[in-house]
């Protein structure tokens, strides 16, 4: 995952793409707070990414409960690394 401004997708995304993923962040801060789920860093608009805790490449989903908060650092190193796979090699 790639971030903008509310650290997001990047790909031709459309508007109505974009806001669903701007209150999905919102969800999530509400829910875990708005810190990276890895790291513990607090993140801003333009380090906040979202993340799948299970990677949809191996059976995830964007279901609400699948999904994290992540700084642009770690969910570029934890690609699609299950989080306790990552976790445990770190």
């Amino acid at each position: 995952m790639t971030a903008s401004t509310i650290a997001l997708p990047s790909k031709k995304s459309t508007r109505a793409q974009r806001s669903d993923r701007q209150q999905q962040a919102i969800q999530l801060i509400k829910v875990y707070g708005d810190v990276c789920y890895v790291c513990a860093t607090v993140l801003e608009d333009d380090t906040r990414t979202i993340d799948h805790f299970v990677p949809k490449s191996k059976g995830g989903t964007d279901a609400m409960i699948n999904l994290r908060l992540a700084c642009i650092d770690c969910n570029s190193e934890k690609k699609d690394t299950p989080y306790h796979d990552f976790v445990g090699r770190r």
